[in-house]
């Protein structure tokens, strides 16, 4: 599928690849963007076509949202948008207050504390949630600026915690937890290793909670992520995780490692799993709801996640974000999923504002420049230019001072990166912080299970098709 504009840049209804490189090759079109491939018309406006409009569906994730774009009964595009990772923030932010705190310490030692100034403002939202809901945004205000978007349907689904990691949970067991009966984490955790060092099994000393996933490696302060150690095993671990602390010993020949360790891994046979996804997803759905009926009004629809198991399960599509998405909202009739190539639509920004690198004490090392554009090119611009074998290339440039750029082919086939001076490259397109490409459905390490035939029903009570 490739989107069309007319001549004043205005959205007309995608057409196919064969009928985009016809019209390139008469000379009726030009390439008005490269990522993603978009063409503008030169003798055609909108008054003068007939004009479909399209319905994009979105199915929310934390690393991937699920996207799909009809037009009627058409499926013109299935695809993922692949996030910047909201952990990958939150540890960026984490770095950074630990270098300016210790700037602090060594520059202002005596400078009077403020922290009681800091309010924050009605509508706050962290960092991580916000950069989330702009590549949504972003990615919605594309799709809107080149083709007429005539309808948004996203999933508004509600995630249960505790029903994720006990699905038979109900009534009263939703308030009796592992700390029931319990005053505190540490008592849990106490009796349920026996009052004992869970590494070198000493029981007569002053324990601590220790994080059987450490911090160092996103580990979470779960119930389940604790177990008690003595001072000196647990500083013995360090960053490592347990499995690694308890080979260690095993291959020193600790009297008794391997029997703890055996016991350990029964006590935790059923790792607990982070939940920081749902809690994610519980924040931002309002949000996004609000967000999106405040920007496009009454075009947007929002489904709940018991419709769209209900289509995947009656089209037989197999569990992934894109089938997700198609499935929001109502089905049209005769629709037909079956796409082989989707299209991966990364985020990856336009560079960051860290001028200093620091080492692993944070002291500075090294400077960057403060201009991000070098003879006119800023890194993520893409540019064509010739390879050393001597082919014509399309690829997305990183700048550097020296104004020798490096060249990653847009082209998968074309595998590798080389470097070109700015002379022999020329500039096609900015970059806008994303990068299109194409990929083909993994195969399924599990059957899809085989389901008994569903009646066609219309759950959605407006209307606008048969599900």
């Amino acid at each position: 599928m490739v989107f069309v504009l007319d001549k004043h840049k205005e959205p007309l209804t995608p057409t196919t690849e064969a009928h985009a490189r016809k019209l390139l090759e008469k000379r009726r079109a030009r390439v008005h963007s490269y990522s993603p491939f978009v063409i503008r018309l030169v003798d055609v406006e909108a008054n003068d076509v007939e004009i479909h409009p399209v319905h994009l569906k979105l199915d929310p994730g934390v690393t991937k949202t699920g996207f799909a774009l009809l037009c009627g009964s058409k499926v013109l595009m299935l695809g993922e948008i692949t996030h910047k990772s909201v952990f990958f923030i939150k540890k960026r932010l984490e770095e950074r207050r630990n270098l300016r705190r210790g700037r602090r310490n060594r520059k202002t030692r005596y400078r009077a504390a403020r922290f009681d100034n800091r309010k924050k403002p009605e509508g706050w939202m962290a960092p991580s949630i916000r950069a989330w809901l702009d590549q949504i945004f972003h990615f919605v205000d594309m799709i809107a600026r080149f083709s007429p978007l005539g309808r948004i349907s996203y999933e508004y689904a509600y995630f249960d915690a505790q029903k994720s990691e006990n699905r038979d949970i109900e009534g009263e067991q939703y308030q009796r937890g592992p700390l029931f009966g319990f005053f505190r984490a540490k008592h849990y955790v106490l009796a349920k290793y026996g009052h004992r060092c869970v590494y070198c099994g000493a029981s007569n000393v002053k324990l601590e909670l220790d994080h059987i996933n450490p911090r160092a490696k996103d580990g979470t302060d779960r119930i389940g992520n604790l177990a008690p150690a003595c001072r000196k095993c647990n500083q013995a671990k360090g960053r490592r995780d347990a499995d690694e602390y308890f080979e260690e010993l095993i291959g020193k020949g600790v009297k008794d490692a391997a029997k703890r360790y055996s016991t350990f891994k029964t006590l935790n046979a059923k790792t607990p799993k982070s939940l920081a996804a749902s809690a994610h997803m519980n924040i931002i759905k309002e949000r996004l709801r609000d967000a999106l009926i405040e920007k496009y009004g009454n075009i947007v629809k929002s489904n709940d996640g018991v419709v769209t198991s209900y289509n995947r399960m009656l089209l037989k599509l197999p569990k992934t974000h894109y089938y997700d998405a198609l499935c929001v909202d109502t089905i049209p009739l005769g629709v037909d999923p079956d796409l082989r190539i989707f299209q991966d639509y990364k985020y990856i920004g336009r560079g960051n504002r860290k001028r200093v690198y620091t080492d692993k004490r944070g002291f500075p090392e090294t400077h960057r420049s403060r201009s991000r554009v070098y003879a006119g090119y800023m890194t993520g611009d893409i540019v064509k230019t010739v390879s050393p074998n001597k082919k014509a290339v399309l690829g997305r440039v990183t700048t550097r001072a020296t104004l020798s750029f490096t060249i990653k082919p847009l082209n998968g086939k074309d595998k590798g990166t080389f470097n070109k001076s700015y002379k022999k490259v020329k500039r096609l397109q900015r970059g806008n912080g994303w990068v299109v490409s194409n990929f083909k459905q993994k195969p399924q390490t599990k059957k899809t299970p085989k389901v008994s035939p569903l009646p066609r029903l219309n759950l959605n009570p407006l209307g606008g098709g048969s599900t």
